[in-house]
């Protein structure tokens, strides 16, 4: 410790014996707690010309602070404090959301997840139930062509035979009347 700083010592302790020595500790003592209540703002306290020198002194000190601080290192503590009240309000939004589903996070990406997988299984059953009905038309309509087929063969097929049997005794008859030795005029 060098002779200057000795004396600046020595000055101080006087400084404060004028000041009346525990009455300045307390006095910065105060101000501090309420810079710290109020914002980082001193407020400005009665007290006569100490008190307000005291005061001004560390308004001073204040902005020199913040002056060497930066505008940067402030914007970057806004934008933290920021994304913390963003990140405690998804907290308190998933907080909402948990229910007795093995405590697992519902986020705003498993809402839209499970919404979008709701509308694909209803146009899914949608689509299946277009797809049964047109097979069951198809169905129906296969099977009434069938027995329509049927029951339209099964006249041809009567009318066929009758006429088969006609043309069969018509032709046993030709025949009989080629072969025989009388001949049978019609």
């Amino acid at each position: 410790m060098n002779e200057e700083e000795r004396q600046g010592e020595r000055r101080n302790v006087a400084e404060k014996e004028r000041r009346g020595g525990k009455e300045a500790g307390k006095e910065r003592k105060e101000n501090e707690e309420k810079r710290k209540g109020n914002g980082g703002r001193i407020k400005n306290v009665g007290g006569g010309e100490e008190a307000k020198k005291g005061l001004k002194e560390a308004r001073k000190q204040q902005m020199t602070e913040k002056r060497r601080r930066g505008g940067k290192e402030r914007k970057e503590e806004r934008n933290a404090d920021r994304k913390g009240k963003e990140e405690r309000k998804e907290e308190k939004e998933n907080e909402k959301s948990r229910k007795g589903n093995g405590e697992r996070i519902k986020t705003r990406g498993d809402e839209e997840a499970k919404e979008a997988r709701k509308q694909q299984m209803r146009q899914n059953e949608g689509e299946e139930v277009k797809e049964g009905k047109k097979e069951e038309m198809n169905e129906r309509q296969g099977k009434e062509m069938r027995e329509g087929m049927q029951i339209e063969q099964g006249r041809k097929g009567s009318k066929e035979r009758r006429e088969g049997k006609r043309g069969e005794e018509e032709r046993k008859l030709r025949e009989d009347r080629r072969s025989a030795a009388v001949f049978i005029p019609e």
